[in-house]
């Protein structure tokens, strides 16, 4: 999530009760894989859409599960 400024090491904290709208960062487990994204919704179809564009937007092929809305991020220098 290096565009969203989000980097190895960081600590997020998540609001697992948030419904997760379009554009907001996310914590899901999608095909028994955890992953932080921003959270889309197209056309009834749920996709996490990368915060670097070297990597693929990601539409699950077996299951998605939301773990929370992201809405804090903390960062240690040491």
């Amino acid at each position: 999530m290096i565009e969203a400024l989000i980097g190895d090491g960081d600590k997020i904290i998540v609001d697992p009760k948030r419904e997760p709208q379009n554009g907001d960062i996310v914590a899901a487990i999608v095909d028994n894989e955890w992953t932080v994204k921003y959270f889309s919704k197209r056309n009834g179809k749920a996709e996490l859409v990368p915060a670097n564009k070297n990597y693929p937007i990601i539409r699950p092929t077996e299951s998605l599960e939301i773990g929370g809305v992201v809405i804090s991020v903390i960062r240690k220098y040491h």
